[in-house]
Formats: structure tokens, sequence, C-alpha cells
């Protein structure tokens, strides 16, 4: 590793707010020490030390095992007299994962008689006399809290935790919530920070990086992608879990006491620094759009101090259908460099109190539509508006709208999603399977129309999914305007289900809608339990860009609590989903089937062949993406989606380069179809 690519890592880490590095599994090169003191990075030292394979009985692992005595103490002794003088190294380590006994405590008596000045920790000693930080691995949220509820002899630092496996590192939040609440709990370790994957060239030149089950003939042992599970590729491209991991470590935090009044804290978490080289920014939002902005240059706040900050926010009346956000962010303070240009330390977002619900609008006005029925088709149609629907399906098959074609494919129930390295970690695929063949075997129980106003029809499907022996119903309202109202309704009443990985419907619309714009979480991939960094506002993006490139394909590119998404051609024309309130959408030119490796045989990314359409998520909810660890931890029971009753409620709206999606999307009408 070249003395460049160490300093572009230690930079990376420092804009992250990561402040500190274990040096797992060995002694680093010396050069990495230097560089640590020089650019300032916490370091724990680890002496090279792994048994693993050996198991962790006294009477089996070679840490208890006298004969290794000396090969124990020889390898922590030459880690501490060759790196006793960097003053970056704040902790050592004995090891990892080599059981625990008296060659340990030989080891432990070692460091301590050799440099008192620091303290030593072992993972494998738990909570034994020979490790003075309790350092467990991949222990949730709960065992903090249960552990640092009660006063105890020594901190916990984790020595590893959220597997940065794939798309993963969620809850972290749920993580430093608690830790910031004890004092006796004082951070961790991510595992890892890069994914250890080699570059190779396919057949046809092209490059990705390759992993275990890559290299040698067939039938050569590997470990498959398991050291594919770093923060950012090898080529230091940042996944989009980094910036949730700078969101939640900032040392700069931001607390609402009234917002009403723009009454805010800035808290200092620093430890040995004030803030008055730092200029704090705020903007007020409505619907994405700059209402109000301001700063706060300079603020005088002592490490560990909180100060109090009246905002001189715009005097407005708050419009009906309107929300509002405050943004803050915080910036290194320099006259002579653009604030834009000046890397941000820390940021925050808050819903302002001030929703007005809008009016529904008569839709007296609207243009009328009829309907026909042709053998097992049904047709809809008005000035401009051509809808159609297979009633053996009960599929729309058709969605025309001033002469252009929106759809490639209908809408079809989804409760499936590619599964993760953390899904397959717990066994997701063969555990929920049953919610897969929910999404692909059915059949139509019912299916009718009816015409309720001049300008309204309903369309009503009652499905049986056979995966799961329930009913499922989709209803449609079709207006005048060209708007489609979709409802869909599941209630699994007391049936015992495995959880559904998400709850949603999948469609397929032309490949050159490929611009898209959104009012939700962004700009970056986010998920229920890592969105904490993905703030509501108004992005542009493509269907390309929408993708984030997993080195082996798996569930990518959800965005959240989405108020709108639009995807239009180059002209302006196209198609746009409006939340009822809020959807959970991914818009890209892959399938579920092709991102799913163990269905299309997709191992890395140059394996993927873009569609000749664009697959649409429309979701209520998918369960969260975990990462407590990637071998049997699922997510978080508030992220995941019991058995129960589930209701999907958005429209889809024909839009140009004229309409105003927030208009559209703030429009309500008074409608006899698909209430709520």
């Amino acid at each position: 590793i070249s003395e460049q690519s160490m300093i572009e890592d230690i930079l990376l880490m420092k804009q992250n707010n990561i402040n500190a590095v274990r040096t797992s599994h060995y002694p680093n090169d010396p050069r990495w020490y230097e560089l640590c003191d020089e650019y300032g990075l916490y370091v724990i030292d680890e002496a090279n030390i792994e048994s693993h394979g050996m198991g962790y009985d006294p009477d089996k692992t070679l840490g208890n095992n006298p004969a290794f005595m000396k090969a124990h103490l020889d390898r922590v002794q030459r880690m501490v007299e060759r790196d006793k003088n960097y003053t970056c190294i704040v902790i050592w380590s004995m090891g990892n994962e080599a059981g625990d006994g008296v060659n340990f405590d030989t080891c432990f008596n070692w460091i301590k008689h050799r440099d008192p000045s620091r303290p030593v920790q072992y993972e494998r000693a738990e909570l034994r006399h020979n490790t003075e930080i309790h350092c467990p691995m991949y222990a949730g949220p709960g065992y903090l809290e249960k552990y640092a509820s009660e006063p105890q002899d020594r901190p916990l630092i984790l020595c590893e935790y959220s597997h940065a496996m794939g798309n993963s590192n969620g809850n972290l939040k749920e993580y430093w919530d608690v830790i910031r609440k004890y004092d006796q709990l004082q951070g961790g370790f991510i595992w890892d920070w890069v994914d250890q994957g080699l570059l190779k060239r396919d057949k046809d030149g092209e490059e990705f990086f390759a992993y275990g089950g890559d290299f040698g003939p067939p039938g050569t042992p590997s470990d498959s992608n398991f050291c594919i599970n770093g923060l950012v590729h090898p080529d230091r491209t940042p996944h989009p879990a980094l910036t949730e991991v700078k969101k939640i470590y900032q040392y700069i935090t931001f607390e609402a006491l009234d917002l009403d009044k723009g009454l805010i804290a800035v808290n200092n978490e620093y430890d040995f620094k004030d803030l008055d080289d730092v200029e704090i920014t705020w903007m007020l939002t409505g619907n994405g759009r700059v209402m109000g902005q301001g700063k706060i240059t300079s603020p005088e706040i002592l490490p560990g101090e909180t100060m109090e900050y009246y905002l001189k926010l715009p005097g407005l009346e708050p419009e009906p259908g309107i929300e509002y956000f405050l943004n803050l962010s915080a910036r290194r303070y320099d006259p002579r460099v653009m604030m834009a240009q000046s890397p941000e330390l820390a940021s925050e977002q808050f819903r302002m109190p001030w929703f007005v619900e809008q009016q529904p609008v008569d839709p007296k006005g609207m243009l009328e539509i009829i309907w026909s029925k042709n053998r097992k088709k049904v047709r809809i149609t008005g000035i401009g508006i051509d809808i159609e629907f297979d009633t053996l399906t009960g599929l729309m098959t058709g969605y025309r709208y001033s002469g252009k074609q929106f759809l490639t494919r209908g809408i079809f129930p989804n409760f499936w999603r590619a599964p993760t390295d953390n899904d397959f970690g717990n066994r997701m695929p063969e555990r929920c399977n049953i919610w897969k063949r929910a999404s692909l075997k059915w059949q139509v129980r019912d299916f009718s129309v009816e015409k309720l106003t001049p300008h309204e029809i309903r369309v009503r499907v009652q499905y049986w999914l056979d995966g799961i022996n329930n009913e499922y119903e989709v209803l449609y309202a079709i207006l005048g305007t060209g708007e489609v109202i979709v409802k869909t309704l599941l209630d699994t009443g007391a049936k015992e289900l495995p959880e559904l990985p998400r709850y949603g419907v999948t469609m397929r619309i032309r490949e050159d809608y490929s611009q898209v714009e959104w009012l939700g979480r962004g700009p970056h991939e986010n998920y229920q339990d890592r969105n904490a960094s993905a703030y509501v506002g108004m992005y542009k993006s493509t269907v390309d860009e929408l993708y984030f490139p997993y080195i082996r394909p798996q569930e990518t590119g959800t965005r959240t609590d989405v108020r709108w998404i639009s995807l239009t051609d180059d002209e302006g024309t196209g198609i746009m989903v409006s939340g009822m309130p809020v959807v959970s959408v991914s818009a890209l030119p892959y399938s579920i089937d092709d991102l799913d490796y163990t269905v299309s045989a997709n191992k890395h990314t140059v394996d993927l062949e873009r569609n000749d359409f664009i697959e649409l998520n429309i979701d209520l909810e998918q369960m969260g993406v975990g990462g407590n660890d990637s071998w049997g931890a699922k997510p978080l029971p508030e992220y995941r989606l019991p058995e129960g009753k589930y209701q999907l409620f958005f429209r889809l709206i024909p839009i140009d380069r004229e309409g105003d999606p927030n208009e559209q999307h703030t429009r309500v009408y008074k409608l006899n179809s698909c209430k709520k």
C-alpha cells in the first residue's frame, strides 16, 4: 500500500468524522503511524495473534497452552517495543479471536509493566482481569444499553460492529443514541474500511472487482464475497452508508427547542477545540424550495458545551399542503475560501410544525371518461386518455396519455427484494420465500368496473395470493385528468408468517423516461434504518445514477419518504408518482431478478445487462438493511414488516415540461373511490 493511498484513506476518514482506527489484526507499516501522528487519528495497535480455528475452549485454545507462551509474548513485545513512541497509539490490543488464558495473562502483565501509560484491551477476555476495556464485537444496541445502565468498572468500546458487507450499516442511529446517552460507552470500530476486491478484466476486457471464487480452477476453496465488507470500494469510491456514518459520527449536533420561535441548541462534542472557526448556515425550505436563510458566524462554544440561538426565520403564512423544513449545516470558516467549497462538518434537518392540510378540490370540471369491454379487455377512454386492463390477470396493461404509452408492463404486487448480503446471512431468501411466491403466483377472484361519476371510474381487482393463501385487493380510480389513483390492501390477520421483505408494487415503464426528479429523502440511496443523513429535499438525477454498483449485485437504489417522483424523457414528458402521503421508491434499468445472483447468476457488476425498460418499484415500506452482523442478525424489530394489515396509496400522474410536480402533489380531490 503506497503512502499516497494511506494519506487518501486518512483524509477520507477525517472528512467523514472517523477519528480512530484499529490495526486489525496485526501491527501496520511504521509509516502509517507517522501519518496518523501527523494528520491526527487515534490508533488501537493490535498484536499479530489470531488462532480462531483452534476454538476457545480452555483445553484447546492456544491462548491457554503454556507451550505457546513464547510465541504470544514475542509478538506482543515486538509490537510494543517498535511502536511505543507513536503518539497516535492510545490503546494496545493483545490480538483477535485467539481464546484466552495464561498466555494472555502473561502478555497483559508484561505490557502493563513496560508501558503503564496506555490501557490494554483484548476482546476474548470479555470481563476478566486482563482487559481494561470491555470490547465485545457485534453486540447490538440492546446489549450496550443493558451494560451501561448500571455502573461498571470499565468502559465499553466495540472492537467491531456494524458489519459493512454490501448494502449494510443500518441502525447506526440506534447504536449512537445509546452511546451518547452513557459516558461508559465510548464508541466502536466499524468492520471494516475497504472492500478487499482485486481488479480483473472479463473476457471482453471490462474491469470489475473480483472476490473469492474468481481465482484458481473451479472448486478452489474460498469464502465467496465475505471480504467485500468495507465502507468504500477498493478504488475508494464511498458506499452510500459512509454518508450515514459521517452524519451519525458528527461532533457538532443540533437540538430543536422551539421551532416556532426559531430556537435551537448547538452542542460542541469536540473534546479539545471550540467552534470559533466554524460557520453554521441555516435554510428554510417549503416543499424543497428555499424560503429563507441565514448564518451563525464563529459560535464561541467551548468543548463539551451547548449554546442556544434564535434564528431570524422569515415571517410567513404557511400554505396548505406545503411541508416546511429547517436545514442546518456547519463548515470550517475561512474568509479566504468560499463556504460552499469548505467541507461540511455537520448537518441536521428539522420538520417545522407548520403544516396546513390542503382542502379537497371539487372535480366537477374534469373531462368525462367512458369504459367499454371487449372480450378479455376493459378499456377506459377520454380526451387524450386511453387505459387498458386485462380482466384475466387484473393488470393495467396500457396507460396512454396524449398519444404516449407509459407502460411496458402493468402494476404487479411485490413483496420481494433482491437479497442483500445481510439477507443471505440471516437466511431471508429461505425464511421469507413464501413472499416471493406470493409476488409471482396469484389468481383473480373478482374483477369489477363501476362508473361513479362522469369523470371517475373505479376498477376493483380481488386476488388470491397462492404463496400465503390470502386475499389481496387493488383499487384503481381513473380520473378525467388522466390520473390513476392506486390503493392496495393486504390483511393477513393472525396468520403466523415470516416478515415481509417489502410491501409494494412493481411496474415497468419506457426506458426513455430516464430523467428523475423527486421530493423526498436523498440525494443518496437510503433505507428506513439508514436515512438519518438523507434529508427531505428536491433532487434531480438519472435512472443510471440512482443505481449504486455494489460489487456483488443486490438490492440497491431505494429512496424513502418520497412525496413525489417524476420520470421524464428529454422533452420533459413522462409519469409522476405522488405518495398519499409518502412512498419508498426505486427506479432502475435492472429488474429484481437481475440483481439476485441466485436467480440470474449475475455475480459481478459487469454481468448486469441494461434492460430496454425501467423497473419502477413503489413501496409502502421495505424492511431495513440491518448490519449488526452479516451471518445471522436480522434488521432491528422496528425495521421489520411483520404479518398484519398493510395499505399502499399513491397516484400516477401524466406530466409534461409545463407541469409543476409540487402543485400536482398537493392537489387533493373530493372522490368517491379509493378513499383512505
